[in-house]
């Protein structure tokens, strides 16, 4: 299963950036449509199942472009997002199914009002927040094979799943032996090796100074045997 390829540009043309508008805008689609563009009726149809299409200052030929029936749709989905989900649902395929049901406002309900539904939006919602878990609009029918849809929303936003792979900190060990690298001649040698390094240089340098200091020794030594004969001559 995947999201068709013209909704899926659309979504991410209108909501750029926003991996969970588009997640939801996505979920909500195919609640309502199964993402079928076809989907209803002049009176309540179109990928969003606009009810009806003239309620959104589109005609139901627009609700069937997904361009245009994304862009009508979306501020709905814009102010539930902004007002803010409960901070129990963390689950983002949760969170999607909140926003999408907050935003797709039942038949007679002003588009611009992003207050919580009734009936059983708002059982399906209680649901939400309590479980973390999303409800697929009440285990609706026209959900088959949950995990796929979900699956294809992700494939199609380049987003999160419920789960995520947790990110690998490096260890100290690790970190040390990164910091202590340097380089020498042009190559960049790891921490151990540079501290053998270092160490041979400074034994090899320490040797230097005591050969340095014997033979200052020997010399002044000599001159002053030289000296010496030179006085008892005088």
């Amino acid at each position: 299963m995947e999201v068709p390829q013209s909704l899926a540009t659309a979504v991410q043309a209108e909501a750029p950036g926003n991996t969970e508008l588009q997640q939801a805008l996505l979920f909500g689609a195919y609640g309502e449509s199964g993402w079928g563009a076809n989907m209803g009726s002049p009176s309540a149809g179109g990928y969003y199942g606009f009810t009806p299409p003239s309620a959104f200052g589109i005609t139901f030929a627009q609700a069937q472009d997904p361009t245009t029936a994304t862009a009508a749709i979306l501020p709905s989905y814009q102010r539930v997002q902004a007002a803010g989900v409960p901070s129990s649902i963390t689950n983002p395929e949760a969170r999607a199914e909140w926003i999408a049901l907050n935003a797709e406002q039942p038949a007679g309900v002003d588009p611009s009002n992003p207050s919580v539904q009734t009936g059983t939006s708002a059982q399906e919602q209680a649901q939400i927040q309590s479980s973390n878990q999303p409800t697929y609009y009440g285990q609706n029918t026209s959900f088959t094979g949950q995990s796929d849809v979900w699956a294809a929303i992700v494939g199609a936003t380049g987003g999160k799943g419920s789960s995520s792979t947790p990110t690998q900190t490096p260890s100290k060990s690790q970190t040390s032996t990164s910091s202590s690298s340097a380089t020498f001649a042009g190559i960049k040698l790891p921490g151990g090796l540079t501290g053998t390094i270092v160490g041979y240089v400074g034994m090899f340098l320490g040797l230097v100074i005591i050969i340095v200091g014997i033979a200052v020794t020997f010399r002044a030594g000599q001159k002053l045997e030289i000296a010496a004969p030179a006085a008892a001559k005088a």
